[in-house]
């Protein structure tokens, strides 16, 4: 039970980071990215800055929905043990709200709502699910080995 209520936990404060990241203004988040751009400019002479920026920008975005579809997957999982709904409907909250996140980044001075962030967000959820189907797959295959 304990843990039922740290996993929740765990994902309404991931849904918050991502909430807070989105609502950097422009210049905020340009700098945020500037951070991991820098060090990576030696190792990638021939990049222009702007497509440096544009992929740490959108490996961001993976990454942070990786982890949320992991989390999600894991809060839903202890409510449902069908593998396709559960891979379904944890897709799905990243998808709705990578969706959400999007339009309140609207509302945000110098940042815009796009669809292929929800795109990349929704892809990074995926491998995210897809990780823990694996995760339990494997676990399932050595249990029955070892029987």
């Amino acid at each position: 039970m304990k843990s039922k209520y740290l996993s929740i936990i765990a994902l309404v404060i991931w849904m918050s980071i991502i909430f807070y990241m989105s609502g950097q203004v422009a210049t905020t988040s340009s700098g945020m990215s500037s951070f991991f751009v820098e060090p990576i400019k030696p190792y990638a002479p021939d990049f222009a800055e702007d497509i440096l920026t544009t992929l740490v920008r959108k490996s961001a975005h993976i990454f942070m929905y990786f982890v949320l579809g992991m989390l999600v997957f894991n809060v839903l999982r202890q409510y449902t043990q069908n593998n396709k709904k559960l891979v379904g409907f944890s897709i799905l909250f990243a998808f709705v709200y990578a969706v959400s996140d999007e339009l309140h980044q609207a509302f945000v001075p110098g940042r815009s709502a796009e669809p292929r962030d929800v795109l990349l967000d929704t892809i990074g959820a995926s491998l995210g699910v897809a990780l823990c189907m694996l995760i339990i797959r494997r676990k399932a295959k050595k249990a029955v080995k070892n029987g």
